[in-house]
C-alpha cells in the first residue's frame, strides 16, 4: 500500500499501524456501531533483551527502512516517549533514539506530514474519555472488532485513529 500514515507506539516492543486517513473520522461511539475495517497493524521487537544501544538502534533503523521501502507511507505519527525519572540511562537512549531514527528515516524518504502525540491525548480521543489506560484502549479496539497481538499494537491502532482526527482539524484550519 503506497500512501497512508504510519503510526508508531515506540518502545522495545514497537506497535505499528498503517492506513489511509478518513476525510471525516468517526467518533468512538460511531466507530463501535459502524465497525470500520481494521488497518494493517502489528508489532516488532528491536534487538534482543539486554542488547547494546547500538544493536538496538541498528535493528530499529533496519526495520524502519525496510518498512518504508515496502509500504511507502506519506505520513508518520508517533507517541512521545514518556520516561519516569528513575529510568535506566540506556533505556532513555534507546527510547529517545527510536524517535530520532524514525524522524531521520521520514526525512530520508521525503515524508512531510510528521506529527507526534501525547499518549493521554490519543487515549482520550480514541476512547471518548480520559484516563482509560492500556486496558481501555484494548477494550475500544475490541469494541470496534479489531484484533491485536499486543498492547503496543492496540496503542498504535489508537494512534492511527487519532491521526485521522488531527489531520481533519488541520484541514479545517483549527
Amino acid at each position: 500500500m503506497a500512501g497512508g500514515v504510519l503510526a508508531l507506539d515506540l518502545a522495545t516492543h514497537t506497535g505499528w499501524a498503517l492506513g489511509r486517513l478518513p476525510r471525516r473520522p468517526l467518533l468512538p461511539m460511531e466507530a463501535r456501531i459502524q465497525k470500520p475495517p481494521k488497518p494493517l497493524s502489528g508489532w516488532v521487537r528491536f534487538g534482543h533483551p539486554g542488547c547494546s544501544v547500538g544493536a538496538f538502534a541498528d535493528a530499529a533503523e533496519t526495520w524502519g527502512r525496510a518498512f518504508l521501502i515496502e509500504h511507502q507511507p506519506s505520513g508518520l505519527i508517533y507517541e512521545k516517549p514518556i520516561l519516569p525519572a528513575d529510568t535506566n540511562p540506556d533505556t532513555v537512549l534507546k527510547l529517545n533514539g527510536l524517535a530520532t531514527i524514525m524522524l531521520m528515516l521520514a526525512h530520508r524518504f521525503g515524508i512531510r506530514w510528521v506529527r507526534n502525540a501525547q499518549p493521554s491525548t490519543v487515549k482520550k480521543s480514541f476512547c471518548g474519555r480520559g484516563g482509560p489506560g492500556k486496558e481501555g484502549v484494548q477494550a475500544e479496539c475490541m469494541a470496534r472488532g479489531w484484533q491485536f497481538a499486543t498492547d503496543d499494537e492496540a496503542d498504535a491502532l489508537a494512534l492511527l485513529d487519532y491521526a485521522g482526527h488531527l489531520a481533519a482539524k488541520e484541514r479545517a484550519g483549527r
